[in-house]
């Protein structure tokens, strides 16, 4: 019972030591940029050995690519878990854009970090990461795509409703708000993915349901 006690200690702490380090080049990629920050730099602001950090990521690019997986993540599990909810679809719907907007004020730098890297290239294919960000965003217009879908199958939307051109802005106002935000603080988030986006969707909620689906 000691040991496994013993053992649990130890993975916490492994567990938060890999967390910190995480939140510390979160901090400095957003801050520097990813050319621009160096591994001195991160190890500077996790408080650690360098040694440590090369115990998690053989490079630079590695430790960057692994940022991009989580915060791109956090997106895609949320769309998937609305899928797969039995909540009325438009509770549903409001449900999901009003936790999208939770996760980035939660993530702002991490939002940050991966959308200049969508923006740059780079001669070392370990280093071009724009590809890693399309794929994942391909990923949410197809996942926000099937939702809409699935309202206009249970007749909760209209079936005029274009659906694909729909889910491309839904990840286009995304991204137009989070360069904004980058530039200067106007509106709350929930402001512009929330409530735009659900009056842009209200002319194609089927009368009958607008009371609740």
């Amino acid at each position: 019972m000691a040991r496994k006690t013993l053992g649990l200690r130890r993975n916490l702490k492994e567990e938060q030591r890999r967390a910190d380090i995480t939140k510390a080049a979160i901090n400095t990629f957003a801050a520097r940029g990813y050319q621009a920050t160096t591994m001195d730099d991160i190890v500077m602001e996790a408080g650690c050995s360098k040694a440590l950090i090369y115990w998690y990521w053989d490079s630079k690019a590695a430790l960057f690519t692994d940022l991009v997986d989580i915060c791109m993540t956090k997106y895609v599990e949320l769309f998937q878990n609305a899928i797969n909810s039995q909540e009325p679809y438009l509770e549903k719907l409001y449900n999901v854009l009003q936790s999208f907007s939770t996760i980035y004020r939660e993530n702002v730098a991490l939002n940050h970090m991966v959308h200049f890297a969508a923006l740059q290239t780079s001669e070392k294919p370990e280093e071009n990461f724009r590809p890693q960000v399309s794929a994942y965003k391909n990923q949410l217009i197809d996942l926000i795509a099937r939702l809409l879908q699935e309202g206009v199958d249970t007749g909760v939307l209209k079936p005029e409703l274009d659906v694909p051109a729909v889910a491309l802005h839904v990840v286009c106002l995304a991204e137009g708000y989070i360069y904004m935000s980058i530039l200067e603080k106007r509106l709350p988030i929930e402001r512009v993915m929330v409530n735009v986006l659900m009056n842009s969707l209200y002319p194609y909620i089927m009368k009958s349901t607008e009371s609740g689906s």
